[in-house]
């Protein structure tokens, strides 16, 4: 089964609004996670995913940088 999350062209703001909160839930749903494990296996992970997020989302903003520029995003949810 697909959902369609996001589907459409956007101004780069909107697009880096979108995507800057996007990121952020997710960063915030590790860091969550972080507090109820304790298996260093499982603490690595997390920190491990929360570092690539950020990496992720400081490059979309590089790449994102240049102004008036639409952006065509599709994101879906496949299960």
């Amino acid at each position: 089964m697909n959902y369609q999350l996001i589907s459409g062209h956007f101004s780069t703001n909107e697009a880096l609004e979108l995507l800057t909160k996007l990121y952020y839930v997710k960063i915030k749903f590790y860091e969550n996670k972080l507090k109820n494990v304790t298996r260093q296996e499982d603490i690595k992970n997390c920190e491990t995913r929360i570092k690539e997020l950020q990496k992720q989302l400081f490059e979309i903003k590089l790449n994102l940088d240049s102004e008036n520029q639409k952006i065509s995003m599709n994101g879906f949810i496949q299960f």
